[in-house]
């Protein structure tokens, strides 16, 4: 154990030289306003507070809309307003992804020929024009053969996990926080493969646990979490150590998956998995594409680690800030359920209707902006230097859209840090939708399956609230859980059958 810890600290010391010359180096590159004191390695991560969206809102009250703010050992630049968000968004000087090009992610991800990390959400590049040209004609509502074929495959696991809250609310309060992964994840795997899982599939249950364990490793705030996305070797040295690893867990999903992929005869019938092996015959004689030979075969587990991460995480996390807002607000759970049965009655909700629901929609914008699903979007960089607004931005500079200062923006939004669906309502009662709530992104790199997740929610929303009239079975409390997505603490439901 101490040649291990000796070890470490030998690493640990180069790692601080190396990159304190680095940080220095490039902190006088960059000219704008800073926030004071950034460390090399961690740089600004300990100013974080337990409440992350406070720290981000003072330090934009402070520096503005841009200013510097270093998440880890890279220089980041913080945008903290929509218009310049927006007007990054539209220069492809900063399409790239952040992610791709650190060591780490390329190390435990793998890359391809052309040294692009496997799948859509990190790649660059060509790469990543064609990765994410496939997943955005294949994912969405038309996309899976019949129109409604993915409708119907939400529709069926809303109405599972309905099933699943009547039959525990039988015996007992029912658990939000784990609740609704598994179902998600089964609507992905069905998506991509055919198959249909179980609720308590042992292969789903796998699959959603270890994806659970690697998001609750990672938080802003959290130190090793940080040393872990940068410094590979960090990572290794844990795990000899028997300690938590932020990327252990999505390079054994990946491998997983690699090998389930090999084994499933794809449905012919214009499913996922089947519409990308014919990409990657197609390809079989072009050496130039991404989905040529093995690159083909890890792109497709990629894309599926890509759509796994989205739905355990960013449409789980929707979900029980949803219900924690409806149990919260009786007077509006009532009022959307009586919203909800006058248009669809006993029938199951169809998307179709969807704009017939205006107090719906406002509810769930409203749930999006007043607690986005996690403090930042996906960090981007800027792939040659370049003057924005006044700043220089040296080449490759962490690009971070601050979601909560952007959602809660007083310039757009009235009385912002109150919960108010009623701001997204006309005179007459009917929805106004506001372009300047950011939910998935903007520009080229928002998220492909934006439809998905959006259809997800409204279904199993509608189910839920259709079928149960919900109340809290433990006291609502403010505090929140940080990971990768910002989530409320954990808390239980009674759910009473409207039927």
């Amino acid at each position: 154990m101490s040649v291990i810890w000796l070890s470490f600290g030998a690493l640990f010391g180069l790692c601080v030289v190396h990159y304190a010359k680095k940080y220095f180096w490039d902190y006088w590159d960059m000219k704008g306003p800073s926030v004071f004191l950034s460390f090399p390695i961690i740089g600004h991560a300990w100013k974080l507070s337990p409440n992350p969206h406070k720290t981000m809102e003072d330090l934009k009250a402070t520096y503005g809309n841009l200013f510097r703010f270093d998440i880890g050992p890279y220089p980041s630049l913080v945008v903290a307003g929509f218009e310049e968000f927006q007007e990054i968004c539209r220069m492809d000087v900063f399409n790239g992804r952040f992610f791709g090009i650190l060591p780490a992610v390329q190390t435990v991800f793998g890359t391809d020929s052309r040294g692009e990390v496997f799948g859509v959400s990190a790649s660059n590049g060509q790469t990543w024009t064609e990765q994410r040209k496939f997943m955005h004609q294949n994912l969405n509502m038309a996309g899976m053969g019949k129109k409604s074929t993915l409708e119907d495959i939400i529709n069926q696991e809303a109405e599972i996990a309905a099933e699943r809250m009547a039959s525990v609310a039988k015996n007992g309060t029912v658990q939000i926080k784990k609740f609704f992964p598994v179902a998600i994840n089964n609507i992905v795997w069905r998506m991509i493969t055919g198959i249909t899982s179980s609720q308590d599939d042992p292969f789903m249950l796998y699959l959603t646990d270890r994806m659970n364990r690697h998001f609750e490793s990672l938080s802003p705030s959290n130190i090793t979490a940080i040393l872990q996305q940068y410094f590979h070797r960090f990572t290794n040295i844990l795990d000899k150590l028997n300690l938590p690893t932020c990327f252990k867990d999505l390079y054994i999903i990946r491998q997983f998956l690699d090998n389930e992929f090999k084994k499933i005869d794809p449905d012919p019938n214009g499913l996922y998995v089947a519409k990308f092996k014919a990409e990657i015959q197609a390809a079989a004689s072009n050496p130039e594409s991404s989905f040529h030979g093995t690159d083909g075969d890890f792109h497709l587990s990629g894309h599926a680690v890509d759509l796994f991460v989205a739905g355990t995480e960013t449409t789980s996390t929707v979900l029980e800030w949803v219900i924690w807002y409806l149990i919260g607000h009786q007077d509006m759970q009532e009022r959307m359920y009586e919203e909800l049965d006058k248009v669809f009655g006993a029938h199951p909700p169809t998307l179709d209707r969807h704009d017939n629901l205006p107090f719906t929609q406002a509810f769930l914008l409203e749930v999006n902006r007043h607690s986005p699903m996690g403090l930042t979007s996906v960090p981007r960089f800027n792939s040659s230097a370049v003057t924005f607004r006044g700043i220089h931005i040296p080449k490759r500079t962490q690009i971070v859209p601050c979601l909560s200062t952007i959602n809660r923006d007083p310039k757009h939004f009235t009385d912002p840090h109150k919960f108010d669906p009623k701001r997204f309502l006309d005179a007459q009662g009917q929805f106004v939708r506001n372009d300047h709530v950011v939910i998935f992104g903007l520009g080229k790199r928002k998220c492909v399956g934006d439809v998905l997740a959006k259809a997800e929610i409204f279904l199993f929303v509608a189910q839920i609230v259709l079928r149960f009239k919900l109340t809290p079975a433990t006291p609502i409390s403010d505090e929140i859980e940080l990971g990768l997505a910002i989530r409320p603490s954990p808390y239980s439901i009674t759910a009473v059958s409207r039927v």
